[in-house]
């Protein structure tokens, strides 16, 4: 059985990230100019940005995870992006959460205590 192709199914992988990117600043743009409170002072708004560089840094390896744990062929749908997409972020979002409370922030107030451009310099004394 052979599936005849479209040319939706060409242009899907093309557009489909700068489509995304559009409606979600749509919606944005749009909530901010209905709303005297802006969409980003929500205060679980305000958690997934402290914690966006760390969703950056492990979705990469969440996603060599993901595709090391599947050992046979599969049918890429709508429905198994959409699913690795979810799984993805979720999996990013817990990971990077628990790394940044672990890792991140103890490093930033370690680092504070050895601030080393707040101090003086030393003046040679003639």
């Amino acid at each position: 059985m052979t599936k005849e192709h479209s040319i939706w199914t060409a242009l899907f992988p093309i557009l489909h990230k700068h489509l995304s990117v559009a409606i979600v600043a749509t919606i944005i743009f749009l909530f901010n100019m209905c709303k005297k409170r802006g969409f980003f002072t929500w205060p679980y708004f305000r958690l997934l940005a402290r914690i966006s560089y760390q969703v950056y840094l492990w979705h990469f390896p969440i996603l060599f995870m993901i595709y090391g744990s599947i050992n046979q062929p599969f049918n890429v749908s709508i429905q198994f992006l959409v699913a690795l997409l979810v799984i993805t972020y979720a999996l990013s979002a817990i990971a990077s959460f628990f790394i940044a409370l672990m890792v991140e922030y103890p490093m930033a107030e370690l680092l504070s205590v050895f601030d080393l451009k707040n101090k003086p310099k030393a003046t040679k004394i003639s």
